[in-house]
């Protein structure tokens, strides 16, 4: 899960789900919980290039167990609260 701003500014959603759609126009928007378009690139190669930042906002954590002494599991976090989806010139 992540909170990511759209494109435009216009909404800040909850994601758990991103994928990316190709349009009958040769763009590709990338779509939240099969209901929210985050923003539209004018290539899949820059929509992937998105999801590849989306990807790295996110970091694994280790959890410290102290009874076990030792790192017991991982947990993922954001490096921040909420990505912002560039502009396709910005990609």
């Amino acid at each position: 899960m992540i909170w990511i701003r759209n494109q435009d500014k216009t909404r800040l959603i909850k994601v758990e789900d991103a994928r990316i759609l190709g349009c009958s126009d040769g763009c590709s928007d990338i779509w939240a919980n099969n209901n929210c378009n985050l923003g539209k690139y004018s290539t899949k190669e820059k929509a992937l290039k998105v999801l590849d930042k989306m990807q790295e906002h996110i970091t694994k954590t280790k959890i410290y167990d102290t009874e076990k002494g030792e790192y017991e599991r991982y947990r993922t976090l954001p490096l921040k609260i909420v990505f912002q989806m560039p502009q396709d010139s910005e990609v």
